[in-house]
């Protein structure tokens, strides 16, 4: 396993790799969430505040942060990513 990692190597591991969940620290969940309002927030899963920077798309990229059991991870997702990744879908949009 990974050793879980805060700040620039954090950004920069995320940075590299895209598709993963980065292990980081309870610590840096916990400083992220504080910074500033989360841009969308799903039990312990948010997005940080303000967008890292804008894709291809013009879409707005966002480090997200969420708790696996004890388990901290963190990596870059668009809204939409976040959404489809720990988003539900409300009962009467299944009828």
């Amino acid at each position: 396993m990974t050793k879980p990692l805060e700040w620039q190597p954090l950004w920069d591991m995320m940075e590299a790799n895209p598709t993963e969940w980065i292990p980081t620290t309870e610590n840096m969940y916990w400083q992220m969430l504080g910074a500033l309002p989360p841009a969308k927030m799903l039990g312990a899963n948010f997005l940080v505040g303000e967008p890292e920077r804008h894709n291809g798309k013009g879409e707005a990229v966002y480090a997200c942060f969420t708790k696996f059991g004890d388990t901290y991870k963190a990596r870059y997702l668009t809204l939409n990513e976040f959404m489809a990744e720990h988003g539900f879908m409300p009962a009467r949009e299944l009828r």
